[in-house]
């Protein structure tokens, strides 16, 4: 016989739950409803109450005793509802006042290090790498090609009628800096050979320029 399909996979099986236990939780509650007020116990209560709650019923059973005294009830029917009473009040976090434990510390390694020590090596750390980072910069200048002579014509900012007060030029760098060194000849360097066919020597700071 054919029977309707039905999609029930991973829901929860509420017949696998006895029908004394759901009466006997029911029992507790109608008890409660009496003593207190319907639904009281959705107002709220701190974890640490129902769990007293809970556990006083609990060591009741353990210790022989079935009966609540006070409600004529068995101890387990009142320990349902207050374990209900933890289903709820659980999910609150402002309920929720169990002892939390702070985080276990994590010890850190000694190297017998004061914090002047810790600070002094830092140091040491940062003038070791700037040492570094100098010597790799001037490692990159000297991969650069030498260029002897000047470019084929100085700055234009620099020259100021027929005098020209010339910067030093650094050849490695292919610019100009503060300084006097060499003056510019025109069409001098040859960029394919990397060398210059006419080179001026030292000269003083000021000069006049002639046909550049």
């Amino acid at each position: 016989m054919a029977h309707a399909l039905r999609y029930n996979q991973g829901k929860p099986k509420v017949n696998l739950v006895t029908g004394k236990y759901i009466r006997g939780t029911a029992d507790g509650m109608t008890y409660g409803e009496g003593k207190y007020a319907r639904h009281n116990w959705l107002k709220g209560q701190k974890v640490s109450v129902a769990y007293d709650s809970l556990m006083r019923h609990l060591l009741a059973i353990n210790d022989g005793e079935n009966i609540d005294k006070e409600s004529g009830l068995h101890h387990w029917k009142l320990a349902s509802c207050n374990l209900m009473f933890l289903s709820e009040f659980l999910e609150n976090p402002e309920l929720d006042d169990r002892y939390k434990a702070p985080p276990p510390k994590i010890p850190l390694p000694e190297f017998g290090l004061t914090m002047k020590t810790a600070f002094d090596c830092l140091e040491v750390a940062c003038v070791e790498r700037n040492a570094r980072d100098k010597q790799k910069n001037q490692e990159e200048q000297k991969e650069k090609p030498y260029n002897p002579c000047w470019p084929n014509h100085a700055p234009a900012s620099s020259i100021v009628g027929d005098t020209y007060t010339s910067p030093s030029y650094d050849p490695y760098d292919n610019s100009f800096a503060a300084g006097a060194k060499y003056i510019p000849a025109a069409s001098t360097y040859d960029p394919n050979a990397n060398s210059c066919k006419a080179c001026v020597a030292e000269v003083p700071d000021t000069i006049q320029l002639k046909g550049v």
